[in-house]
């Protein structure tokens, strides 16, 4: 049904939506810090929403990558000021809000990713994680652009994960994992 947005100045929502029913099964949102909310649709790509009211779909064409039998926009993270990266099916994509420009990442493992999309920046680098519906790769997108393989979660679909001092919590369907730093055991 879109999106919904609600003011507590105005005590009002606010509904954000296309007039095409396909282009409004939102399945990842975000906010851009110059007042755009870009919204990840169920295999329609992305709608943008911008301060004046008006919109803008994108679907990404194929780029000779294994899957694109689904177009789903999963994820989102502001990379930058002007540009977003995204989790779409089996690769990640740096699109540029302002000039409607993109930069496919392809996925190092070539591996699909899932249900669970999930970004922690932290300094230059964003880590993230992708399925292949047994186990969970662990990755970081460094400042180049570089997928780097950090680690592997066997036999649990990782949905979320939080990094303190010492260790990585990982939340799973089924279990907790807490993963040691030092050494890389995991309970």
């Amino acid at each position: 049904m879109g999106v919904k947005m609600f003011s507590p100045y105005l005590n009002k929502f606010t509904h954000l939506r296309t007039p095409n029913e396909n282009t409004n099964m939102v399945k990842s949102i975000l906010k851009t810090n110059d007042g755009k909310i870009i919204t990840g649709i169920y295999n329609e790509g992305l709608i943008i929403y911008y301060p004046n009211n008006t919109y803008k779909q994108f679907v990404f064409p194929p780029q000779n990558i294994k899957n694109y039998s689904f177009k789903s926009v999963l994820g989102m993270i502001n990379y930058s000021d002007k540009e977003v990266l995204m989790m779409y099916s089996d690769h990640l994509i740096l699109f540029n809000h302002y000039t409607n420009t993109r930069k496919i990442i392809k996925n190092s493992e070539n591996v699909d990713f899932q249900f669970y999309p999930y970004f922690v920046k932290k300094g230059k680098s964003i880590f993230f994680f992708s399925n292949d519906n047994i186990s969970s790769f662990f990755k970081e997108l460094d400042e180049n652009l570089t997928i780097k393989n950090l680690f592997k979660v066997s036999n649990y679909a990782a949905t979320c994960f939080l990094e303190t001092d010492e260790s990585m919590l990982i939340g799973t369907i089924k279990k907790l994992l807490i993963r040691n730093k030092k050494d890389g055991t995991i309970k």
